[in-house]
């Protein structure tokens, strides 16, 4: 995103109404957070159940939540970071909303028997904040990821706790690693394609595919281009039918973890993507900035 670190392509973004590769969550909303809630920052606050297991259908982390009384669907996305006029959770659409593009306050958002009351976000219309039935109406990015630590199972299931309770995810040991944040909070992690160093990249759940630029394209050599697919893709600016391709990484590493035969994305840029994390039982801790990457 262009505006608050999120950057890159992704397919465009399908009807949520449909059974095409976009996963849906749907939440148990009809609940009472009226006590037991704890501050979060600058006003907001969490009430009720601190820790949210759920299960997921495909490798696209959407939610479906109820934000001030809406049913709404959001992207939860590693890759969006703070905004620069805004401490914000994420996006929503404005048309959506009802109200103009910049900052705005948003009274409820409930997550199963998880609500965030008072929190900010910033109202803009973009692919991924579309106002249309079914579609992406916005993310949720570092500004509230940061609160808790998560896992994504494969983008099969996921859980959210808040760094201030007790953790209910599962330690796989050896494959713990260090982790670090871009300028916009977002976190990074260091990879490697083929052979090639890529260094510290962005971790990022919201992309579809694991992405490469140019230059990593022409270092890797030809075998990438072979059998390439070209197809269109999407980022907050907007969306292209064609100019992009899709084709098979012989080995892909994040840390010491390797994924033989991964998809991949070009010509973006350097980016860990949802591909890659399908693999694996992904958990971030965001509260001792550590990433898991579990085979268990």
């Amino acid at each position: 995103m262009s505006r608050i670190g999120k950057r890159g392509t992704s397919p465009r973004p399908p009807s949520l109404s449909t059974h095409r590769t976009v996963l849906v969550v749907v939440f148990l909303l009809s609940i009472g957070c009226d006590e037991d809630c704890a501050d979060l920052s600058d006003g907001a606050i969490i009430c009720g159940e601190k820790t949210a297991f759920l299960h997921l259908d495909a490798p696209y982390p959407v939610v479906h939540v109820k934000l001030n009384e809406k049913q709404v669907n959001l992207l939860l996305d590693t890759g969006v970071g703070y905004h620069e006029d805004s401490n914000a959770f994420g996006y929503i659409s404005a048309t959506l909303m009802g109200v103009a593009e910049g900052g705005i306050k948003v009274s409820s958002l409930c997550l199963e028997k998880m609500c965030l009351k008072d929190i900010p976000m910033y109202a803009m219309d973009t692919p991924f904040s579309d106002a249309e039935p079914g579609a992406i109406n916005g993310t949720l990015g570092m500004g509230m990821l940061q609160f808790f630590n998560i896992e994504f199972d494969r983008m099969e299931t996921i859980g959210l706790s808040l760094q201030t309770s007790k953790s209910s995810f599962n330690d796989c040991g050896s494959s713990t690693y260090s982790i670090k944040y871009g300028e916009d909070g977002v976190p990074l992690g260091n990879a490697t394609a083929d052979h090639l160093e890529l260094g510290d990249i962005l971790l990022d759940t919201g992309a579809y595919y694991t992405l490469l630029n140019q230059a990593t394209i022409d270092s890797l050599g030809g075998y990438v281009l072979e059998g390439a697919i070209e197809e269109g893709g999407c980022s907050f600016d907007g969306c292209v039918d064609d100019g992009y391709f899709v084709s098979t990484l012989k080995r892909y590493c994040v840390f010491n973890e390797c994924v033989e035969g991964l998809e991949v994305k070009f010509p973006v840029w350097n980016v860990i993507g949802s591909s890659f994390f399908k693999n694996f039982r992904a958990v971030f801790l965001f509260e001792s900035d550590e990433l898991m990457l579990c085979r268990d």
